[in-house]
Formats: C-alpha cells, structure tokens, sequence
C-alpha cells in the first residue's frame, strides 16, 4: 500500500502512515530526521508484532501436522520444520560413484544435480580495465547498463 503525498496537487506534504497527519516536506532538516526517525521505530515494532503472530501460528500448525489453516475469510500457509539441502560438490561425487557402479543411470543423476555457472562482476577490476580507455573501455561500457534502486536515508540518534 502506498501513502499519498499531496505533492501532485501543489503541495509538499506526506501523510503519516499511523496518525494521518501531514507532515510538511519543507519542514527543516532535525524535524523530518525526527520524523523519519519515529517512522522506523514503528517499522521495527511492526515486524517483532509480526514475527511474534508468525512463530505463533507456525507452532499451531507444528502441533497440528498441518502447514495449511483455513478460517473462511483467510488461507494462511506456513512452512514445514522439515528442510533439506545437499551439498552439491558432494552430491556430485556420489551421484558419479552410483553411475560408475551401475547403482543409477546417468539421466537419473542428471535429473538430480543441475550444473550452474555464474560469474559475478568485480568492480575493482572492471575499474582497472576501464582507465585502459580506447576499445577496452567501450567494450566493457557496452555490458553495463544503469540500474535503478530505491534509495534510503539511515537515521542514527545522536
């Protein structure tokens, strides 16, 4: 859900979330930092109310043996306790053992592990690269693209 500001309209307000009251956006810097400051305050008490309600219905549903609770107005689905991982280099070896032995075949194995390769860009050696300039520089300029993100402000008390 969005709050509404009334910036469309001509005027540099935000109503808070809470209160419904408008807080002015030409208000000075210690007022909004105040502001925002009580804003997450709320926010961190609305997820311990919320991580509390979580852990309440999860044991429900572990006492239960059941991840799924249906109130008529609301189906709420919970995770089971019960979570596997393998590790995949392991797995790997086992799986190749097993077809080595004749134990599985080898699609049985491929259904089982799937190969991934990622590369991850390093900033600091794309940044070297680039001081080359000339067609280095643009041919790395050409696997970029901007990135948009939301942008935040931290609040610390002083």
């Amino acid at each position: 859900m969005t709050f509404p500001t009334l910036r469309d309209q001509g005027a540099s307000v935000v109503v808070h979330p809470l209160t419904g009251e408008l807080v002015s956006l030409d208000s000075p810097n210690p007022d909004l930092a105040a502001w925002l400051d009580g804003v997450r305050d709320l926010e961190s008490r609305f997820r311990e109310a919320k991580r509390q309600v979580h852990d309440e219905l999860l044991a429900r549903m572990d006492g239960a043996a059941s991840w799924t609770i249906d109130t008529g107005d609301y189906k709420l689905v919970g995770e089971s306790p019960a979570l596997t991982e393998y590790d995949g280099d392991r797995l790997r070896h086992v799986l190749e053992q097993l077809v080595a032995d004749g134990s599985i075949g080898e699609e049985a194995a491929k259904a089982a592990l799937e190969t991934v390769v990622t590369y991850k860009p390093r900033v600091r050696g794309i940044r070297a690269l680039e001081k080359l300039g000339g067609v280095v520089r643009e041919a790395i300029a050409a696997c970029s693209r901007p990135v948009e993100r939301p942008r935040r402000v931290s609040v610390r008390r002083s």
